[in-house]
């Protein structure tokens, strides 16, 4: 791209402060680039996968759009995760490892610098707004742990903020840039209103998993599970980039430690679900039946489980889920061995009649479960009859939602 003016590479979400901020850049001549970095965990995207939003343009390409900049889309989300499940400065209200993702973004965004033949970095941070990563004490770590220096711009709350070199350049002037500070997002909508900007997210409408209360929960499961069940040093312990796909899907129930079950909620869903049934168990029912997909897997599936082991796993499921008819045991058992699973007959049964549950056949459903290994072969499947789950209180505290685990 020939340069004619000062260039800015701008983090964009898709929100509204961001677009405000690339906005108020190009209002003072300004080349703005937009750079969009995908984690994984953006809500919207996920929602895309599953149908449940038509729009396959992500929130940041459309404000581009709008403000007619180029966008950058780049994708992090393997390199991401390993800074998630260990970050340096922690968590926020659930597992938003905010200063660390910022500063993970912006040492991106220097990296990017030369390429673009860029002057700076811009954001749409504000001052006061976020309690852990936008006081000022944090902004001035953030700034110094990226090691941009004064080549970052915060223009929604420049005013409050030091001198940096795009002011000292006269690249853009300091009274033009924004006073803001605090939670109130009046001052944006104005802006808005004023430059007629209509596609940026709902302000504070919220697009990262991270930051969901049911999803955070969902999240420190499985990785405690992984820590305490899985030896050291196993590669199987990572969060993995499936994991976080399906951690945003379905409800979700911890059947043992180790072991989920995930019901799809919608059509969008079972798909989603029945895409992932390598090395994990799959059950559905006939098509003429209204009926979720369900998902099961173990942290055990693919480790030998000592005979003594899983009497214990057994007792330890008769009591908390109260269990007393668990539907043809005999098959289910077959089922494992013919295909070496590791895992207990009565997980599968258990699976089965949470499925009835969410079906529109409580009695006697018949579910075929498939299950297939590494190598992808079409799935061994058998059928069984399953009927709901008695105790719905059972059934409530055992599903992993923000307020029961």
């Amino acid at each position: 791209m020939q340069k004619k003016k000062p260039r800015a590479l701008v983090l964009m979400s898709g929100g509204l402060d961001s677009t405000i901020a690339a906005k108020m850049l190009l209002e003072q001549g300004i080349e703005v680039i937009g750079v969009y970095f995908y984690t994984g965990f953006c809500i919207t995207a996920q929602k895309a996968k599953t149908g449940r939003i038509k729009e396959k343009r992500s929130d940041a390409l459309k404000v581009a759009e709008e403000l007619n900049i180029p966008l950058e889309t780049i994708d992090i989300s393997r390199e991401y995760l390993p800074m998630v499940t260990n970050p340096q400065y922690g968590y926020g209200k659930n597992i938003n490892p905010c200063i660390d993702c910022r500063i993970f973004m912006l040492k991106k965004a220097k990296e990017m610098l030369s390429f673009y033949d860029a002057d700076f970095v811009a954001t749409g941070e504000i001052l006061g707004q976020r309690p852990k990563s936008q006081k000022k004490d944090t902004q001035r770590l953030i700034q110094k742990a990226s090691n941009l220096g004064d080549k970052l711009l915060r223009p929604l709350s420049a005013q409050f903020l030091p001198e940096t070199e795009a002011e000292r350049e006269g690249w853009v002037k300091r009274e033009n840039l924004g006073r803001m500070q605090g939670r109130s997002r009046k001052e944006q909508i104005k802006l808005a209103e004023k430059w007629n900007i209509t596609k940026a997210a709902t302000p504070a409408g919220g697009c990262c998993f991270l930051a969901d209360e049911t999803y955070s929960v969902r999240f420190k499961s499985l990785l405690q599970d992984k820590t305490q069940l899985l030896d050291k040093g196993e590669k199987e312990r990572d969060i993995t980039h499936d994991d976080v796909i399906l951690l945003g899907t379905g409800r979700h129930f911890k059947i043992l430690p180790g072991t989920y079950f995930i019901c799809g909620r919608d059509e969008g869903e079972n798909n989603l679900l029945s895409n992932f049934y390598r090395e994990r168990i799959l059950l559905t029912a006939d098509n003429e039946i209204p009926a979720p997909t369900g998902m099961l897997y173990s942290l055990r599936m693919n480790h030998d489980i000592a005979p003594r082991e899983k009497i214990l796993r057994s007792e330890e499921l008769q009591k908390k889920w109260n269990l007393k008819n668990l539907p043809q045991i005999d098959i289910i058992q077959q089922f494992i061995q013919d295909n070496s699973i590791e895992i207990l007959p009565e997980e599968i049964a258990l699976s089965a009649m949470i499925l009835a549950r969410y079906s529109d056949v409580k009695e006697n459903l018949p579910v075929i479960i498939s299950y297939s290994g590494k190598d992808m072969k079409s799935p061994e499947n058998i059928v069984i009859s399953a009927s709901s789950v008695d105790d719905e209180n059972i059934l409530r505290q055992n599903m992993i939602i923000k307020d029961n685990l």
